[in-house]
């Protein structure tokens, strides 16, 4: 358990509220740290404004913590290899709908669209964390932006694996069968009517024109998804660099006052020593004259 008064204790603190009240906590939580502890206010300060993804992720962790460990557990031993492939990924896929399942209440809650497009991202958003090298950002909910897969080619093979969901994988053994019955009916074919090859290879062409088709529908579904994702990431980038200047406002803004008080010290001190100096001359004046009339 990370140590209360931590920054990454801290950070998913924050990132468990609402969306729309981290600003406003951040700036606080960093003025109550400032006079015992400038450096840990300084990185509260530096905490990201979570985009809307993440936030989601983060609200689904911190509703369903045990099921975001599950599921970072389920994900190391399909890494492993070790178990049963087929339970394990039925098992991550339960996993994973619980906590999409638990991101769209939060997305709802808050008043925000829970879109078939954003609930994807966020499917998305949480399959990948599960994946990262480090995922203690992930299973403390402090996510402030989407994961992305890595670029190691067995990380990125088994999200892509995973992310195909158990649709795909009960479908690879009826793939398996359905081809070794499409080569004996081919053989057979062979031997019975030469004509038939003729007609199976117009099938196959026709087959590979649909399957490219297929995959160039598929390519530009997934452009338009990473269009929309970067637009929204970008709305939050914005939104974010808003609530950066509005501290950076409200800073500057303290600044001003310490130096009207810092000046108004400084001319109060003047002051101060101008009257001890008067008052010491006094004396010595009410001094020399007593002198003078004792003499």
């Amino acid at each position: 358990m990370a140590d209360p008064s931590s920054i990454e204790a801290i950070a998913s603190e924050l990132y468990a509220l609402p969306r729309g009240e981290f600003v406003a906590a951040r700036t606080a939580r960093a003025k109550e740290l400032r006079a015992a502890d400038l450096a840990l206010a300084d990185q509260v300060k530096a905490l990201a404004k979570p985009s809307l993804v993440a936030w989601a992720v983060d609200a689904a962790v911190h509703a369903k913590p045990k099921v975001a460990a599950q599921l970072v557990d389920v994900v190391a031993k399909m890494q492993a290899g070790s178990g049963d492939v087929r339970a394990q990924g039925a098992k991550h896929d339960a996993l994973v709908g619980e906590l999409v399942a638990a991101a769209k209440a939060a997305l709802r809650d808050a008043g925000e669209g829970a879109s078939a497009d954003r609930m994807s991202q966020v499917s998305s958003a949480i399959r990948a964390a599960a994946l990262a090298s480090d995922t203690s950002a992930f299973v403390d909910g402090r996510l402030d932006r989407e994961p992305k897969a890595g670029e190691d080619t067995l990380e990125a093979a088994l999200l892509a694996g995973l992310a195909a969901g158990p649709a795909r994988r009960r479908a690879a053994p009826a793939a398996d069968e359905a081809d070794e019955a499409d080569e004996t009916d081919e053989d057979a074919a062979y031997d019975t009517d030469h004509s038939a090859d003729a007609a199976n290879a117009a099938t196959d062409d026709d087959g590979a024109a649909e399957a490219a088709a297929a995959a160039e529908r598929e390519a530009a579904t997934k452009r338009r998804d990473e269009q929309r994702r970067l637009r929204s990431q970008l709305k939050d980038a914005k939104a974010d660099e808003r609530d950066r200047a509005g501290v950076l406002r409200e800073a500057e803004r303290d600044v001003h006052r310490l130096q009207r008080e810092l000046r108004a010290a400084e001319h109060a001190r003047d002051d101060a020593a101008a009257h001890a100096e008067r008052a010491t001359a006094l004396v010595d004046e009410l001094e020399a004259a007593l002198a003078d009339l004792a003499d």
